[in-house]
């Protein structure tokens, strides 16, 4: 009985990471249209080397990078769960 509710958390915790990573993540040409006024360049390659849309592309990568990370906890922390449930 606990095993299922440690698994199911598991996988909420798992899809909750999914879906916050989807929500923060920014690629350079979202950043850079973002980050910067149209009015100001024409050329799309100085948006997205804006101090502004740097930062905000660096931010969307850590928290890629730390989803992931919580993600890859999540499954080693159910397969030991998932394991105990089959063999009963």
């Amino acid at each position: 009985m606990y095993e299922m509710l440690t698994a199911g958390g598991l996988i909420l915790t798992m899809l909750g990471a999914s879906v916050t990573f989807y929500g923060v993540y920014s690629s350079k040409d979202a950043a850079g249209h973002v980050a910067v006024a149209r009015i100001a360049s024409d050329d799309e390659d100085d948006w997205k080397s804006s101090p502004l849309a740097r930062a905000i592309r660096k931010a969307s990568v850590c928290a890629m990078w730390g989803l992931g990370m919580i993600c890859v906890g999540t499954v080693l922390q159910l397969l030991p769960v998932v394991s105990s449930l089959m063999a009963e």
